[in-house]
């Protein structure tokens, strides 16, 4: 349950034990069920009551270290950390009741899971802990990993009947062009990391 004073400009929603809060009239007072209703509404959480700023201000100072050491760039905002390396973007956030921060990874071209994600674009890593340093880590990794095979397609999104049938439809040169150009983008995106690794070296 999230609280907001209604005469208030700033639109910003508070835990309902916030002190900022605590003082308000109670008539003067609106609510909102969940997280996502607020955001949904055009307001921000509050960044010193909200359960996720609550974790992150106790990990801040060694993690924007090693962030910074790593040269990746962070933000907090609406309850949700993003990180984003040279290589991708994630994004963490800890539900209430819960001591641990869950991770979403932005969908690539090469790599998007058909399940529901509370962050459009992310999809849910299905890595949690309640160490900061160690979701630092592990974003590493899978960075090394997805680097080194960029073609792996266990992820790739299945075509329904009807993309199918439509794919055959096509005359052979329509299907040969297309595929020329998905290949030419993969060629494109290995040079692209390569890049980003070398002046990651310098």
């Amino acid at each position: 349950m999230y609280a907001y004073n209604k005469n208030n400009k700033r639109k910003i929603a508070h835990s309902t034990d916030c002190r900022f809060i605590q003082g308000v009239d109670k008539r003067n007072l609106g609510f909102f069920n969940t997280r996502y209703d607020v955001v949904k509404s055009g307001f921000r959480l509050c960044k010193c009551c909200t359960h996720t700023a609550r974790l992150y201000r106790k990990q801040r100072y060694q993690f924007l270290k090693e962030c910074k050491k790593r040269g990746y760039t962070t933000s907090f905002d609406n309850d949700v950390i993003e990180v984003t390396t040279p290589f991708s973007k994630y994004k963490l956030f800890s539900k209430k009741n819960k001591k641990t921060f869950i991770l979403y990874h932005k969908n690539s071209i090469y790599s998007i899971k058909n399940e529901p994600s509370i962050f459009p674009g992310y999809h849910y890593q299905h890595f949690h802990s309640r160490d900061l340093l160690t979701i630092l880590d592990y974003i590493k990794q899978h960075d090394k990993y997805r680097i080194e095979n960029p073609y792996e397609n266990r992820f790739i999104k299945t075509k329904t009947r009807r993309e199918h049938n439509e794919d055959r439809s096509k005359n052979p040169k329509t299907r040969k062009r297309e595929k020329n150009h998905r290949r030419r983008e993969r060629i494109k995106l290995v040079h692209t990391l390569f890049e980003q690794l070398e002046k990651e070296k310098k």
